[in-house]
């Protein structure tokens, strides 16, 4: 008698009971990894999960000033304008021949401005418990995080609006980067996409108020 005949399961019915139930496990762990993320992000932008940078500093730390984050090979980007100049030609058009022809009349040129964003310069963005500060080979940015008005993610990095600065900074890059973190004893890495670099900054300036 086979498996089947004594009541039991054949080997393809039991090979696709495991598959379902490993499937059915991948699903599982696949949303407790989400959960632990969305956590970590929430204690992030409450300022309940400190992050700490224990390499050594680029840059001239503070009193009780320390380093959460840093990040290489980050671009530093800003509105500028571009001017572009458009010739008009005014006058009949006269055919002298076949598939020939002139216009009477003199040309005008107008121009119109508008802005793109541009790369300005490339280096490291450094993020402490009290600054954001971009140090490349030609600018150097020092942001006191109090003075922050608005930060608008994106996925490789963040558009910074801040006072007494009438044009925003970008900062890209930033999702080549990634963070390692430990919640509900389980360990994760997230990247650092814009949403995760504001969380990080927003909670960072709640622990300042």
């Amino acid at each position: 008698m086979d498996q089947e005949s004594e009541g039991g399961v054949s080997d393809e019915e039991q090979k696709k009971i495991n598959r379902e139930a490993e499937e059915l496990k991948k699903q599982e762990i696949a949303k407790q990894k989400e959960k632990d993320a969305n956590d970590f992000l929430m204690g992030l932008e409450n300022g309940s999960i400190p992050i700490k940078y224990t390499g050594q500093s680029p840059v001239i730390l503070k009193k009780d000033e320390v380093i959460s984050i840093i990040m290489e090979n980050i671009n530093l980007q800003e509105p500028r304008a571009v001017r572009q100049t458009h010739a008009a030609y005014g006058g009949p058009t006269i055919r002298v021949a076949k598939g020939v022809s002139f216009r009477m009349g003199g040309a005008s040129a107008r121009s119109e401005s508008h802005e793109e964003i541009k790369v300005i310069d490339n280096g490291k963005l450094v993020l402490t418990n009290k600054r954001l500060l971009f140090i490349g080979t030609k600018r150097t940015v020092n942001i006191d995080l109090r003075k922050i008005m608005a930060i608008v993610p994106y996925k490789d990095g963040i558009e910074s609006q801040r006072e007494n600065k009438q044009k925003p900074e970008y900062f890209t890059g930033t999702d080549r980067h990634a963070l390692n973190y430990t919640i509900n004893g389980r360990s994760g890495t997230v990247p650092i996409y814009g949403n995760v670099l504001k969380a990080a900054i927003q909670g960072l300036i709640s622990n300042l108020q």
